[in-house]
């Protein structure tokens, strides 16, 4: 087996023609130790997996495919492309971690030492079992290249990525919510703010209802009451002014209404100061001259 660092998936291959394929091996990438194969019975050659079992992997990874007439290689190459790009746009699979790292375990894709594969270690082990694939078959050289060339890219940006980015992409994983995101998302216009696939806390939701502006403009469709703005127009719930509820008519001006008394207590006397037109006037009395006039 290869050396090349604890966790790191290595492929184990089965024809001894896999060894003599090169294999690229990127700073930071998993190393794949191929060795020859002690073992040539003709049950032990390609993909252990059965084709529903790869067909339904594909589908939950939410690839979109036309399957009629694909084989085991095709459902490898489309379901490695589609691990890639999901990790890449960090968005959120249905495809569980386990079950990918099952299915890595009975292609003979083992990390190094003891232990299990983490989300990095299966996501480059994946990646490794199509290249392996491909030169078992002698695929297209050129396509077989690009593979390489496109991994060995992807593996130096999968070495520098959060380990729990990698994990949330895994259906079953529990995802970390991030408040930072959830604020740049309700700045932006909806949604656009938050990554691809990344949840966004509810409680951030929570907090900005309630700090949306309410209008104080009167409603035009419930009497002394106030309402969002509504555009002239009758929202749900706003109450309907029939005549069965309609609030009986105020009493005299300065008079609390009488139907927040108990019943049978008659309404206090008003309080308002009598109209000044209606006070009879008295004439003010005509002022004496305090003046005496001399008789000379």
């Amino acid at each position: 087996f290869g050396s090349s660092g604890q966790g790191r998936p290595v492929l184990l291959p089965h024809p001894p023609a896999c060894a003599q394929s090169p294999g690229v091996h990127p700073a930071g990438s998993a190393h794949v130790a191929m060795q020859p194969n002690v073992s040539r019975s003709p049950s032990a050659v390609g993909l252990q997996t059965s084709g529903r079992e790869l067909r339904e992997m594909l589908e939950k990874s939410g690839a979109r495919h036309r399957l009629e007439g694909a084989e085991k290689l095709d459902f490898l190459v489309w379901l490695a492309d589609q691990v890639k790009g999901s990790v890449e746009e960090r968005r959120r699979m249905k495809l569980k971690l386990a079950e990918l790292t099952e299915f890595l375990a009975r292609e003979r894709v083992r990390p190094e030492g003891s232990g299990e594969l983490d989300a990095k270690g299966a996501v480059s082990g994946l990646l490794s079992l199509r290249r392996r694939e491909l030169a078992r078959l002698s695929y297209d050289a050129d396509r077989t290249a690009e593979f390489a060339n496109g991994d060995a890219c992807f593996e130096l940006v999968l070495a520098g990525m959060p380990a729990q980015d990698v994990r949330n992409c895994f259906a079953g994983e529990v995802v970390i919510y991030d408040d930072a995101a959830a604020s740049r998302a309700d700045s932006g216009a909806g949604q656009a703010g938050a990554l691809p696939g990344q949840i966004v806390s509810p409680r951030q939701h929570a907090d900005n209802a309630f700090q949306q502006p309410v209008s104080s403009r009167p409603s035009p469709t419930v009497r002394g009451g106030t309402s969002a703005e509504s555009g002239g127009y009758r929202q749900p719930g706003d109450r309907h002014d029939t005549a069965g509820s309609r609030p009986p008519p105020p009493l005299a001006s300065g008079s609390p209404p009488s139907h927040f008394l108990p019943h049978g207590v008659p309404p206090p006397p008003s309080f308002r100061p009598p109209d000044e037109d209606k006070v009879q006037k008295t004439p003010a009395p005509t002022p004496t001259s305090s003046k005496s006039c001399a008789v000379m």
